[in-house]
């Protein structure tokens, strides 16, 4: 995963728990409700994964897998057989879904340690 799709998904991480925080708790959100949140909102991201890398690979770069085999081999690191087996449609959706897991859940939990409420705010909001 590169940076030019990290930032922008701690960015939307960010901004979706911080309205949760002002909506939903009322400016005092702990820690672990910010990671649940975060959470939930990986899995949502995760169900809209297969459909959003079908259309990708079908209709807006059909080329895509093809081109990825290609440099595959160009660059000697797989042969052509091996490259065809490893890049497909299948295994490109899968990788998505451990992604958008794995970085959700990783980038939701350090938003939410940013976005807890402080001791003192607790005492301000009640």
């Amino acid at each position: 995963m590169s940076l030019s799709y990290i930032f922008p998904t701690f960015v939307l991480y960010f901004l979706a728990l911080r309205e949760k925080k002002k909506k939903y708790y009322n400016n005092n959100i702990n820690w672990k409700q910010g990671l649940i949140s975060a959470i939930v909102i990986s899995f949502i991201i995760v169900l809209f994964s297969p459909i959003t890398q079908f259309i990708t690979h079908e209709f807006i770069s059909p080329d895509f897998l093809e081109n990825t085999i290609y440099q595959i081999v160009l660059s000697k690191k797989l042969t052509l057989e091996e490259a065809k087996e490893y890049t497909t449609l299948t295994s490109s959706i899968w990788k998505n879904i451990s992604d958008g897991l794995s970085f959700g859940v990783v980038i939701g939990a350090i938003v939410a340690y940013l976005l807890q409420s402080k001791p003192m705010e607790s005492l301000k909001t009640n």
